[in-house]
This record gives structure tokens, C-alpha cells and sequence, in this order.
């Protein structure tokens, strides 16, 4: 996990770096300045300046569930998780769409009173693409998403009569589209909801750990795919 938090800091790296205001009298800089005219000095020789930032984006904090397809994972009860996600786009005033950097932690824990074990599945996501934000009256706006995920996934079975606890993860690539709508409650303040498929396969205990569990290697490739959706709240900037 620690290399999964520096990834995510280095892909935050060009919102700190973002380009900022040099200030008015920069020989290199003649663009995204507009002239005020209300205040001069009595030549015309003084001009006030105001600094446009051509940079905008949204960071955004989702609560949600994700439904997982796999037949085998649905009859441990595993197929509803439960999902915490961030949300980053960021978009230069030329672009057509935006730039997203997403991650998700879905997680489910379901206890077997006829087996005796405790199935734990935890998915973690860093999703890559594109967000087309359309904006519409009264604030309201909608959007449009696709790209890739790297897909992180572990499942833990611990064996109350055994007293042992297996363990198995796998890292595939999925690709994903969203779509969804926030209305923005101010400035800074955004509200919304999206719903999400995510498209990926991934091989969890493709070897028996141990006598009794060979119905875990039944299925070489569990199918992760199906549908998020949830709620968010953030800011924009």
C-alpha cells in the first residue's frame, strides 16, 4: 500500500506545480490579463492588472456501493461492497475535457455459520481518463467519463476451525465509464451523484491453499465487473 500512496502523490504533483500568478510587471508574461480601466493615474501611465488562472478542477469525496458480477463471490455474499472513493479532475481552458485521477476502496466482510470461516474481499482502484463536464442553468451540471484502472484486489479466508487465516491478491487493468450530475451549492461547494461500470477479471486462489477449500479453484478468473454508484460532496477550485 505504500507504493500505492506514493503513486497517487506523484499523479497529485501537477495541481502543487500548477502554474501561478508572476505578477504584473513580468516582462515574459502579456496573456490572461485584463486591463481595469476604472482606475488610472491621471497620465493614463498606470494600469491595474488582474491575474485570470486558466487552471480549474474538482476534488470530490464519494460514498457509494459497488455490485460484483461473479457468481462465486456472490454466493459468499461478497457482491455488494461497500465503497469510499476521491474524485480529481483538473482541466486548462483550452481543453475540451478534463483530466481524471480517481481512487476507489470498496470492502465486504461476510461470516459462514455452516463453514466456519470469515471471507473478507477489499478492491482497491486507480482509475486514469477523461471527464466531459457539461454545464447547464441554475448551476446544475452533468458529466461524461471513460479510461483505465489499475485494480488491486485481496481476498482473506480465516478458518475459525483451523485456526489459520489464507490470503490471496491479484492486480489486473479494467476499464471504466461514468456518468452522473453535482449541482454546485456555491462557488466551492459541489453535490452530486454517478453511476459507474467497471470491466475487469482478476485470479483469486487459483491454487488450493489447503484440503476442503478446492471449491476456492473451481474458477480460474473471478469476474470484478458490475456497477458503482453513489453519492459525493466536494470542492471546486
Amino acid at each position: 500500500m505504500k507504493k500505492l500512496y506514493l503513486l497517487i502523490l506523484l499523479l497529485l504533483s501537477p495541481l502543487i506545480l500548477a502554474p501561478t500568478a508572476y505578477g504584473a510587471n513580468d516582462a515574459d508574461t502579456n496573456e490572461d490579463y485584463t486591463e481595469n480601466d476604472m482606475t488610472q493615474s491621471p497620465d493614463d501611465s498606470y494600469k491595474d492588472y488582474t491575474y485570470h488562472d486558466p487552471w480549474s478542477g474538482n476534488m470530490n469525496f464519494l460514498i457509494g456501493e459497488r455490485k460484483v458480477d461473479d457468481e462465486d463471490i456472490e454466493s459468499l455474499g461478497l457482491d455488494d461492497l461497500t465503497t469510499l472513493g476521491i474524485l480529481i479532475d483538473i482541466k486548462e481552458d483550452t481543453w475540451p475535457v478534463s483530466i481524471a485521477m480517481d481512487f476507489y476502496n470498496s470492502y465486504e466482510s461476510k461470516y459462514s455459520t455452516s463453514n466456519s470461516f470469515r471471507t473478507k474481499l477489499e478492491v482497491s482502484e486507480l482509475a486514469f481518463g477523461v471527464r466531459k463536464i457539461i454545464e447547464s442553468t441554475g448551476g446544475w451540471r452533468t458529466f461524461l467519463g471513460g479510461g483505465v484502472s489499475l485494480v488491486m484486489t485481496s481476498m482473506t479466508i480465516e478458518d475459525d476451525l483451523l485456526l489459520v487465516n489464507y490470503k490471496d491478491e491479484d492486480t489486473d487493468i479494467g476499464y471504466w465509464v461514468e456518468t452522473g450530475g453535482y449541482v454546485s451549492l456555491s462557488e466551492k461547494i459541489n453535490l452530486g451523484f454517478k453511476v459507474r461500470y467497471l470491466d475487469v477479471d482478476v485470479a483469486l486462489f487459483d491454487e488450493v491453499p489447503a484440503s476442503g477449500l478446492d471449491w476456492l479453484a473451481e474458477e480460474k478468473d473471478d469476474d470484478l465487473s458490475g456497477v458503482q454508484f453513489g453519492a459525493f460532496i466536494g470542492t471546486h477550485f
